[in-house]
C-alpha cells in the first residue's frame, strides 16, 4: 500500500509537470519571451497594492539578489511544487501518516526560499569584499592621470556584478549629460551600499569643492572598509554556531518521529486527531524556534547614511 501510493504521488507529480510545461517552457523566438509574472510592476500598475504582486516582486527580487536573474519565477514556482510532491510520496512510502507527508511537504517548500535567501547573503558577503578593492582601483585611475568620470566609468571594466553594471551605466550617462553630480547620485542609488555611499560622497565632495587629497581620503577609507570586513567576518565566524545549532535542534526530533512513525502503534496514534494536532504544534513550533534561533544569530545590516 505504502509503495503504490508513493508510485501514484510521483506519477501524479510527473503528469502535472508534463502538463504544464508548455505554459512553462514557451517555445521562444530568439530566447526573447515575455513573463508577465517576472515583470517588474509599474507605479500605476494596479497589481502592486495587492498582496499577490507583492509577494510576486519580493520573490523576483530574491533571485535577482541570488544570481538567478533569467529564471522565471513561475519556473521555480513549478519546480517547488513538484519537489513537495515528490517528497510527501517519499514521505508516505516510508509511513502512511497523511499529516506528515503534507509536513514534508510544506517543509520542502520552504527549503528552495532559504537556499536563495544563504546564497543572497553569500554574495552580499562578496560584494562587500570587493569595496575596499574599488577604492583601491580608484586611486589607481586618478594616479594615472584620469578623471573622476573616467576613472569610476572604468570600474566597469574590472568589477562584475551589480558595481560593474553600475560603473558602465554611470559612464553611459555622463556621456550624454554634463550633470555629473547627478549621476553620482544615480549610481549611488544604483548600488545601494553604505560603502559605495561613502565612496561616491568622497568623489563628489571632491568635485564639487575641489582639493588635491582625494587619493588620500580614498586610501584612508579603503582602510577602513577592510577593518570594517574583519571586524565582521570574525563576528560571522563566531555566531555561526548558532546557526548550525538551529538546523540541527529543528531537525533531530523529526528524524525521530519518521522513526517511530514507521512502527504500527505509533502509526494508529499519529493518525488520528490529537496525533495530527501533535505534529501541526510541533512542525509550528520548530519553525518558531528556528527563525528565533537565526535572527539572534544574525548580525545586523549596516545602514546606509548617505542614501
Amino acid at each position: 500500500m505504502n509503495l503504490s501510493a508513493a508510485v501514484i504521488a510521483l506519477g501524479l507529480a510527473s503528469g502535472a509537470l508534463l502538463i504544464v510545461s508548455p505554459t512553462l517552457w514557451p517555445r521562444t523566438r530568439n530566447n526573447e519571451v515575455l513573463d508577465a509574472s517576472d515583470v517588474h510592476l509599474s507605479d500605476d500598475h494596479p497589481a502592486r497594492s495587492t498582496v499577490g504582486g507583492s509577494l510576486r516582486r519580493r520573490a523576483r527580487r530574491l533571485l535577482d539578489n541570488a544570481g538567478f536573474a533569467r529564471v522565471r519565477l513561475r519556473n521555480v514556482i513549478a519546480l517547488n511544487v513538484l519537489l513537495m510532491l515528490v517528497v510527501a510520496g517519499l514521505v508516505v512510502l516510508l509511513s502512511p501518516v497523511w499529516v506528515l507527508a503534507v509536513c514534508a511537504a510544506a517543509v520542502s517548500g520552504a527549503a528552495p526560499w532559504l537556499y536563495l535567501m544563504n546564497r543572497r547573503s553569500r554574495r552580499a558577503n562578496e560584494r562587500a569584499a570587493m569595496w575596499p578593492d574599488v577604492a583601491d582601483t580608484l586611486i589607481s585611475h586618478i594616479r594615472a592621470g584620469r578623471s573622476i568620470v573616467e576613472a569610476v566609468s572604468a570600474l566597469g571594466e574590472t568589477f562584475p556584478g551589480s558595481i560593474g553594471t553600475g560603473a558602465r551605466g554611470f559612464g553611459e550617462r555622463t556621456q550624454s549629460s554634463a550633470n555629473v553630480t547627478q549621476c553620482l547620485h544615480e549610481l549611488k542609488a544604483e548600488w545601494a551600499d553604505p560603502a559605495g555611499d561613502r565612496i561616491i560622497e568622497a568623489l563628489r565632495v571632491t568635485r564639487d569643492v575641489g582639493g588635491t587629497r582625494l587619493t588620500t581620503v580614498l586610501r584612508e577609507l579603503s582602510r577602513t572598509l577592510r577593518r570594517d570586513l574583519a571586524v565582521r567576518r570574525e563576528i560571522i565566524a563566531k555566531q555561526s554556531w548558532i546557526r548550525v545549532a538551529a538546523g540541527i535542534g529543528a531537525a533531530a526530533p523529526w528524524v525521530v518521529v519518521l522513526l517511530l512513525a514507521s512502527r504500527p502503534e505509533a502509526v494508529t496514534a499519529y493518525q488520528s486527531v490529537a496525533g495530527a494536532t501533535l505534529i501541526c504544534g510541533g512542525l509550528a513550533l520548530s519553525a518558531v524556534a528556528y527563525q528565533v534561533m537565526i535572527r539572534i544569530g544574525r548580525l545586523s545590516p549596516e545602514k546606509r547614511w548617505f542614501a
